[in-house]
Formats: C-alpha cells, sequence, structure tokens
C-alpha cells in the first residue's frame, strides 16, 4: 500500500464520518490489517501503552495473516499551532486559541526505517461539520515517531517470545 493510497481513504473516511478516530494500518509481504484505536488517550504515556499493546496483539493475532511487516501507517487527528517570534513561552496546541485542526498520517517502512509525514488542514463550519480538507504538505520525518517505535518493538519483541516459547516446548516434548 501506498502513502498515496493512504492519504486518499483516510481523508474520504474524515469527510464522510466528520472527522478520524485514530488507526494503525500494518502491510505485509503477505497481506494488510487494521486496528481502529477509539478511545485513544492524550496523555503520551497512556498512547505508548496503547501502541505497545497493539504491537504485541498484532504479533499474536495477525502475524500469519500479514507476513513480514513492510510498513505501517498511523492516521490521527490533532492541534498544531505556530510558535509566533518573539514569545517565549510555549502553549501546547490544544489550549492555543488559533491553533489549527489537522490530519495527520505518518508512514514507517519498516524495511529500511525512512518515515514521511503527511498533514491536511481541516476546515469546518461554525456548526461543527467538516466543509474542506487541503493537503499541506509532505516530509520526511526529522523525528521518527515514539508511537510507530513502540508498536514496532512491540511486534517484534512478541514474535521473538512467542518463538522463543514455541522452541522450549518443542524441546521439552523431544526430551520427554
Amino acid at each position: 500500500m501506498k502513502l498515496q493510497e493512504v492519504e486518499k481513504l483516510a481523508v474520504e473516511v474524515c469527510m464522510k464520518q466528520n472527522g478520524h478516530i485514530p488507526q494503525l494500518i500494518m502491510c505485509g509481504k503477505k497481506g494488510n490489517s487494521i486496528i481502529v484505536l477509539s478511545n485513544f488517550p492524550t496523555d503520551s504515556k497512556e498512547k505508548m501503552k496503547i501502541m505497545t499493546e497493539a504491537g504485541v496483539k498484532t504479533a499474536i493475532f495477525e502475524k500469519d495473516k500479514i507476513g513480514e511487516l513492510e510498513k505501517v501507517f498511523f492516521i490521527s487527528e490533532m492541534w498544531y499551532s505556530v510558535q509566533k517570534k518573539n514569545i517565549m513561552s510555549f502553549i501546547a496546541p490544544s489550549k492555543d486559541p488559533q491553533k489549527k485542526e489537522v490530519l495527520l498520517i505518518s508512514e514507517l517502512n519498516v524495511l529500511d526505517d525512512r518515515e514521511k509525514v503527511s498533514y491536511f488542514n481541516i476546515k469546518r463550519k461554525e456548526n461543527n461539520r467538516i466543509t474542506n480538507i487541503q493537503k499541506i504538505g509532505i516530509t520526511p520525518a526529522k523525528t521518527k515517531s515514539y508511537l510507530l517505535k513502540a508498536f514496532i518493538n512491540a511486534y517484534y519483541f512478541a514474535i521473538l517470545k512467542k518463538n522463543e516459547m514455541n522452541s522450549n516446548i518443542k524441546k521439552k516434548i523431544i526430551i520427554n
């Protein structure tokens, strides 16, 4: 699956549903899988926990369907704000009265560890309905997404542990 395909689908979903619930799309050699992350927390530590759990569950329940993991996409809405020049204090985007709403799509290519991020500006009417979603741009990520890294690390750790357990079980069967 290509980033452009995910962007098109995400924009369609966002317009149709008047928003986008965070989700992960995992693409592998055998197939793809999607996890909808409803009730996704705002706290960073809780987000890490959810992504780690998603990585473990995907390794356990979806690995045979997906095959070797190639790409992972994370889709979410978020707030951003532009830091004004000559102002030293930081205001969290969610509390900034000048904040902007965006649809964020991160792609992590597991095979070469490259990440790209697409941003789409979301415009709403007074009644809170989305009227327009416009692409702001796509950039190679300057910093790696800690959320996608948490997912990937948990995914491979769970596979390693699962293989280790299977190996120990086989040894016990052979010995007995």
